[in-house]
């Protein structure tokens, strides 16, 4: 090995390095979609991004459901399907150009009998602020 590749070779090792541990103290963003039904209903939850499929999971009542991700070039989506005896839904939990700015480090969303709530994290307040609503559409299958 010449000179010159092995410089190459040793700088692409300490690039590839720093970009690592960069990944790695950038903030993971978590989503968490908290059960709040009525009757101790069960949710299903079964969310995907465009390159990863997180599985379908059910819920008790008073329970969560949480995913994490770094949101390293503000392009991520991640949409979820809910269902429950009493409506289905699927929307976006969470979208890089309006998540961003509404949630600091944590999207919590509340399923309840109206429909799934979205509450504003970045703004502390007491009652929470609800900026976001989906409606539940008929019961279905996912």
């Amino acid at each position: 090995m010449n000179r010159s590749t092995f410089f190459v070779v040793a700088l692409i090792q300490l690039l590839s390095a720093a970009i690592i541990s960069n990944a790695w103290s950038l903030p993971k963003t978590r989503v968490r979609i908290y059960n709040k039904l009525p009757g101790n209903a069960e949710l299903t939850i079964h969310c995907k991004s465009g390159d990863e499929d997180l599985g379908s999971h059910v819920i008790g009542a008073n329970s969560y459901y949480e995913f994490g991700f770094i949101d390293t070039f503000s392009n991520k989506l991640y949409f979820c399907g809910l269902h429950w005896r009493g409506g289905s839904m699927v929307n976006d939990f969470y979208r890089s150009d309006r998540d961003s700015n509404r949630c600091h480090k944590e999207c919590k969303w509340g399923a309840t009998e109206r429909g799934v709530l979205g509450i504003n994290d970045f703004e502390i307040s007491e009652p929470p602020i609800i900026d976001v609503v989906y409606h539940w559409g008929k019961p279905k299958r996912l």
